[in-house]
């Protein structure tokens, strides 16, 4: 069967309408409010209407479904982009998002695509087995993102599933003909990575599904009750993490040399980002768990602001969008902003404490930070408000440490009083004892982001 005869089955289903609006929906986020599909439209429909509208109908399709009592392909893809949809309206601390994670790891259980068959893969087309990999892939991946945010267990395990790297392979190629897929597998090194060097929709996800597996062990040693052997245990997964890394195909891979320039590649730039974010999440682990702060937690707080810096740069140049910049910017960028801005107040002298020249870098970085928290995180997206509390919060303690004899006056740790009327009057709608911890723990409810205890 091909890809017409395919969709020309299922173009009249429920699953398929509730897609289309779902894709619709996601697709306003890429869509700027002055484009003309949003002023030159006979509905006078704007971009917060039509995005509602999306959400509204391809829940309704998606009840329809459940009504039936069967599962589908076509359904497992509904809910993984309702899921999708739902990082970018609500963040991805909402309830709702968790909630709709619960529902997607339920399908994909039951649609059998955590143990693929042999016989069915026999008989399946060459594109929908390759799907099928993918919407486990971005499935699992999303399950590792929201349960590090929320510091919740993951509910799709790798134990319980067998997970494949789909191929660097593009849509196009994979729903072409059999002699053209041919031809196209061809262009894929052993491992399944274009030899192009291409940064790819493929290559992200392929990478976002290894830092899951990582990410994986990680939520499992953060929740485990025994600290015996903890620094251990984080020791051996730093050295898997980095083994891991030299071991992608060499346009991914990222040397020492290039920490003291900036990338030339936004590849190894994205790359050395996600992994970097390995190591700071083991090392918060250690802090929060045994209350030791390593080198290593500074070190790599430090690069994951500069790698964002550098990465927000090269989009800049190059025009491209800033959409997946701003989320990293926010759930990767605040976590380690708090780390740095507590570090900038402690005035003990400790081993990890920062050198003198290494505090000017840091305070003109956090400076530029802030600055693109405020500008490349619009009103309409999910995180908006949580950047902006965090842009305020690290204004003010920039304003604190840059002031004339502030060292003196500022409390040693977060636990301490604060400084009358340190809010000014902005209500940020925190306690003035949650000041540095909320950037450390921006969390839904009561678990909090990356509290992991």
């Amino acid at each position: 069967m091909t890809m017409p005869e395919y969709m020309s089955l299922i173009a009249a289903r429920w699953e398929t309408i509730g897609l289309l609006f779902a894709v619709l929906g996601t697709a306003t986020f890429h869509i700027p409010d002055d484009d003309p599909v949003f002023t030159h439209n006979p509905w006078n429909i704007d971009r917060r209407q039509l995005r509602n509208i999306s959400v509204a109908v391809s829940e309704i399709c998606c009840q329809f479904c459940n009504h039936s009592g069967f599962t589908s392909d076509p359904l497992c893809w509904l809910v993984t982009q309702q899921t999708v949809l739902l990082t970018l309206m609500a963040g991805k601390s909402d309830f709702r998002t968790w909630q709709k994670l619960g529902d997607l790891s339920t399908i994909t259980y039951a649609i059998g695509l955590h143990r693929p068959s042999s016989n069915l893969e026999e008989k399946c087309p060459f594109f929908l087995a390759e799907i099928r990999k993918r919407v486990l892939a971005c499935a699992y991946s999303l399950d590792k993102e929201l349960a590090t945010t929320l510091g919740l267990p993951p509910r799709i395990c790798s134990r319980y599933c067998c997970i494949e790297l789909p191929l660097d392979l593009s849509y196009e190629e994979i729903i072409a003909t059999p002699s053209e897929v041919e031809q196209a597998l061809q262009s894929l090194d052993p491992n399944g990575w274009n030899i192009k060097g291409s940064l790819t929709l493929e290559v992200r996800l392929r990478i976002a599904l290894l830092t899951s597996f990582m990410r994986e062990n990680i939520l499992e040693l953060s929740m485990s009750h025994q600290t015996d052997d903890l620094l251990d245990r984080v020791e051996k997964m730093i050295k898997d993490s980095r083994e891991m890394q030299q071991a992608l195909p060499l346009f991914l891979r990222w040397t020492p040399s290039e920490s003291e320039s900036n990338f030339a590649n936004e590849s190894r730039s994205l790359t050395h980002l996600e992994f970097t974010y390995q190591e700071f999440l083991l090392y918060r682990i250690v802090l929060k768990r045994l209350e030791i702060k390593l080198q290593g937690l500074i070190d790599t707080s430090c690069e994951i602001i500069s790698t964002l810096l550098n990465l927000t740069t090269l989009r800049t140049r190059s025009a491209k969008s800033m959409q997946d910049v701003s989320w990293d910017l926010c759930y990767m960028g605040l976590p380690a902003a708090g780390i740095l801005t507590t570090e900038l107040l402690n005035k003990q002298s400790t081993a990890t404490q920062l050198p003198i020249h290494s505090r000017s870098q840091m305070i003109q970085k956090l400076s530029i930070f802030v600055s693109h928290l405020k500008s490349f995180i619009e009103p309409h997206e999910g995180i908006y408000e949580v950047a902006q509390q965090g842009a305020s919060i690290i204004c003010k303690v920039l304003d604190q440490v840059l002031s004339v004899g502030s060292l003196e006056s500022v409390a040693l740790a977060s636990g301490t009083d604060w400084p009358e009327n340190w809010f000014g009057n902005e209500n940020l709608d925190i306690g003035e004892d949650d000041l540095m911890p909320w950037l450390e723990n921006i969390g839904w409810g009561q678990d909090p982001w990356l509290y992991f205890t």
